[in-house]
């Protein structure tokens, strides 16, 4: 019972658990269990900036200003 209610916190957002609900009974208790393995930390809201992702690097050089190059 207890798994269930931290299933139902996580899944209070979204139709997930609801969905979950219907096939819980099919489901074997160790997948049940092992569910808890996947579980995401919360997000974190005091971030002092804003998320970046590098860029890729390319594998081909930049192309040159034609001025540069006189």
């Amino acid at each position: 019972m207890r798994f269930e209610t931290e299933l139902a916190t996580t899944f209070d957002a979204c139709n997930t658990f609801y969905t979950f609900e219907k096939f819980a009974e099919i489901l074997s208790p160790q997948l049940l269990e092992q569910l808890s393995y996947f579980k995401l930390p919360p997000k974190r809201d005091d971030r002092r900036y804003r998320r970046w992702v590098k860029p890729k690097a390319s594998k081909y050089p930049t192309n040159k200003n034609a001025n540069q190059l006189n």
